[in-house]
């Protein structure tokens, strides 16, 4: 599977945008491979995914492992709209105070740990794609240029709160064990991923 999407302009920025997506990817992958390590149904619920596709990535090899780590689209979806986003960042929003269906309690020390490395990295993968001017590359995300424009212009200290929630900020985009495994697998195409990401692009959040 070839890793970087058609259209990517190859200049140090764009790259620069590839390698936090590609960062991001490999956070949420092991939050999932955590998550099946827990050994139980309420980290599943937490993170989003069924007990088989955890264990699908618990399972996997190096091999396919870093197939998915490769690869320079998301394969994340963000879980935050831009109106909420907005009031976050002024200190009047509920998300980093925000209580998840689940109590945080009922999840190990280290799934929450996962959990906030990829909102880390998520975060960090967005505010370089706001900064970035390659149209195709901001659009990858699956945000609106609203929601970059956003981050773009945030302070660090208005992002701390936001990045160290234990809330996923994200979903997995494959969480259906068929397409984790055609993912693990390598047979779904970044040509077909792509336009799937971009079908969605009318909405945004």
């Amino acid at each position: 599977m070839d890793p970087t999407p058609a259209g990517f302009v190859n200049d140090a920025l764009s790259r620069l945008v590839r390698t936090e997506i590609q960062s991001a990817n490999r956070a949420l992958i092991r939050t999932l491979v955590t998550a099946a390590y827990a050994g139980d149904g309420v980290a599943s619920d937490f993170v989003g995914a069924p007990r088989k596709t955890l264990t699908l990535f618990a399972k996997a090899t190096p091999t396919q492992l870093n197939t998915i780590y490769r690869l320079g689209f998301p394969v994340w979806d963000v879980e935050v709209s831009t109106a909420d986003l907005a009031k976050e960042l002024q200190g009047e929003g509920t998300i980093s105070r925000a209580r998840h269906a689940l109590p945080q309690h009922a999840i190990s020390q280290l799934v929450r740990a996962e959990i906030q490395a990829t909102n880390k990295a998520l975060i960090k993968a967005l505010v370089a794609a706001a900064t970035d001017g390659d149209t195709l590359l901001r659009a990858i995300t699956g945000v609106s240029r609203e929601m970059l424009d956003l981050l773009a212009g945030a302070r660090q200290s208005q992002l701390v709160p936001l990045i160290g929630t234990c809330r996923p900020l994200w979903a997995f985009r494959f969480a259906a064990p068929d397409l984790a495994q055609a993912l693990l697998d390598g047979e779904i195409g970044t040509t077909a991923v792509t336009h799937r990401f971009l079908a969605g692009l009318g909405g945004g959040n």
